[in-house]
């Protein structure tokens, strides 16, 4: 069933290329920028994008299985903030990439 499927949030999208790559898995991918940068591959349909600002949004608590931040807690002014909030969208277990 879908619900097992891996839910990945990518924060920080650009190209899109983490999306493309969740989306071959067959992972449930969403991606967050506060541009559409996103190369064409990763505009399929069935990718969710949100643009906007990652601290605007409302999400689910426990939601994510992965949380992707790459290249981006540098570019903003509250980092602690980011952490604390994806840390209470991820699910238990759940894995947060920052590079």
């Amino acid at each position: 069933t879908s619900s097992k499927r891996v839910k990945l949030l990518d924060i920080g999208t650009g190209e899109g290329n983490l999306l493309v790559e969740g989306f071959n898995r067959e992972w449930d991918v969403t991606g967050i920028d506060i541009v559409d940068n996103r190369k064409v591959n990763a505009k399929d349909s069935e990718i969710t994008f949100i643009k906007g600002k990652f601290l605007d949004m409302n999400f689910e608590e426990a939601t994510y299985d992965i949380i992707y931040l790459d290249s981006v807690l540098e570019h903003v002014l509250d980092p602690k903030e980011y952490l604390l909030k994806a840390a209470k969208i991820l699910k238990k277990g759940g894995i947060i990439y920052i590079g």
